[in-house]
């Protein structure tokens, strides 16, 4: 059964598994880079993107098809996990393995792929939204979101994912997919600088398993596991 359908028992444990196991494996490859994990001020869209090396186009696309099946898309406050598990699934294709892709992400100075953060949703409560975010070759910005996107394989521009999102360049940042986005992009009241933390190795083990339970959840509570955000535009 496709994505948006019913699954079973034996759907939701094997996908659950897979994600658990990737996050597991994630994590393994942070601990060998545990003295690199900063705090990190978020970028303006424009640097953030800048920030961004090129990757092939082929790549986007694949990632885009392979997470459609990989996880359940709805709004339910796991974009970041979809996000950070999407970029480095494009970071691990392009780099050859999951350690070469933190080794490279770790270093900062340029991302095959990202999250891109948004802190201006016009859907929902949310506080923030993200999605995968990488440059193709011929300098187009491409991003990973079933839940806005009308392709089959979720790929759509960032131009139009921020005018789906409601997003603004201003309220907008570029981050690693191996940091935490900070709850706001404001400081308020003359507090600390705002900054991303770095997502500690045992962390991806529970970031898998958010993931693994939207899974669940579609067999527990009959949810479908594909359901996009209305949209205004």
């Amino acid at each position: 059964m496709g994505p948006g359908m019913a699954i079973d028992a034996a759907k939701a444990a094997t996908a659950g598994k897979a994600l658990r196991a990737w996050g597991d494996a994630i994590g393994v490859a942070v601990a060998r880079h545990a003295d690199d994990l900063k705090f990190a001020k978020p970028p303006s869209l424009e640097a953030g993107l800048d920030r961004l090396r090129p990757v092939s186009r082929d790549s986007v696309h694949s990632a885009g098809w392979e997470l459609r099946h990989a996880f359940a898309w709805r709004n339910d406050n796991r974009c970041i996990q979809r996000s950070a598990f999407g970029a480095m699934s494009i970071v691990e294709r392009e780099s050859g393995s999951i350690d070469t892709a933190v080794t490279e992400l770790a270093a900062r100075d340029a991302m095959r792929s990202a999250i891109a953060v948004q802190y201006s949703p016009n859907f929902g409560n949310a506080r923030f939204h993200s999605a995968t975010v990488s440059r193709t070759h011929d300098g187009e910005f491409l991003v990973v979101d079933h839940l806005f996107s009308d392709a089959e394989d979720g790929v759509m521009t960032l131009a139009e994912w921020m005018k789906r999102t409601g997003a603004t360049p201003a309220r907008t940042t570029i981050l690693s997919p191996l940091d935490m986005p900070p709850w706001s992009l404001d400081a308020g009241g003359g507090g600390p600088p705002v900054a991303a933390r770095q997502h500690p190795a045992e962390e991806w083990s529970k970031l898998g398993d958010h993931l693994a339970s939207s899974w669940r959840e579609s067999l527990d509570f009959h949810l479908p596991t594909m359901q996009k955000v209305p949209r205004r535009s």
